[in-house]
């Protein structure tokens, strides 16, 4: 059996979540990215996988 379709396989009885999180905007932007690496060892020391990620953003809140 080819590799990629062993991987669907293998991951068919597996969830996939959307984590969305909050940074207080107090963090300096240099220790943005350790709060970020953070989280993203958090996911995978707890058996996670991380399937894609994005480096966080500073945006506009709706309710700010």
């Amino acid at each position: 059996m080819p590799e990629s379709e062993n991987e669907i396989s293998e991951g068919a009885n597996s969830k996939v979540y959307e984590i969305g999180y909050l940074l207080v905007p107090t963090i300096p932007p240099e220790d943005i990215t350790i709060s970020y690496g953070n989280l993203k060892e958090l996911v995978t020391s707890m058996g996670g996988e991380i399937i894609s990620d994005e480096m966080p953003k500073m945006m506009n809140l709706a309710y700010v």
